[in-house]
C-alpha cells in the first residue's frame, strides 16, 4: 500500500515544492501565481504523473524484483525516468524556438524534478519505517 501512496504523493510533490520555493524567491511586484503559471503547473503535474504511470512504475517493479530499493538506487531509476520526457521536450523546444535559443534547462529541470520526485518517493514508499 505504501508504494501506491508513494505514486499518489511524489509527482505532484516533485513539481509543486521547486514551484513554491521559485515563488518565495520572487520579488514582491511580481506577479507569481498568474493563470498562465498556474496552467504550466497543471501540464507540469500531469506530465509527472503520466511520466510516473509509463517509466516510474516498471522502474520501481524492477529495482524491487533486483532488491536494489537503496536511497541511491530510486534516485537513479527516478534519473532514468526523466529522459525520454527530456528528450522529447528537448525536440520540441528545437522545432519551436531558433537552435540558438534552446538551452539544457529541458534537461536540468526534467532531472530536478524527477530526483525530488524520486526522494519524496523513497521517504513515503520506500524507506524502511525504523530507519532515521
Amino acid at each position: 500500500m505504501r508504494p501506491v501512496f508513494g505514486f499518489l504523493v511524489a509527482p505532484p510533490l516533485g513539481v509543486l515544492v521547486p514551484f513554491v520555493v521559485l515563488a518565495g524567491l520572487r520579488s514582491a511586484n511580481q506577479e507569481v501565481f498568474s493563470p498562465v503559471a498556474l496552467i504550466y503547473l497543471a501540464t507540469a503535474v500531469s506530465v509527472a504523473y503520466a511520466s510516473a504511470l509509463i517509466f516510474g512504475v516498471p522502474m520501481f517493479l524492477l529495482l524491487r524484483r533486483l532488491r536494489w530499493l537503496g536511497f541511491w538506487h530510486v534516485l537513479a531509476g527516478s534519473a532514468l525516468c526523466a529522459i525520454p520526457f527530456a528528450i522529447f521536450e528537448f525536440q520540441q523546444t528545437r522545432m519551436i524556438y531558433a537552435p540558438s535559443e534552446v538551452s539544457t534547462h529541458w534537461f536540468a529541470s526534467a532531472l530536478a524534478i524527477s530526483l525530488l520526485a524520486g526522494a519524496i518517493f523513497w521517504l513515503v514508499a520506500v524507506r524502511p519505517p525504523n530507519e532515521p
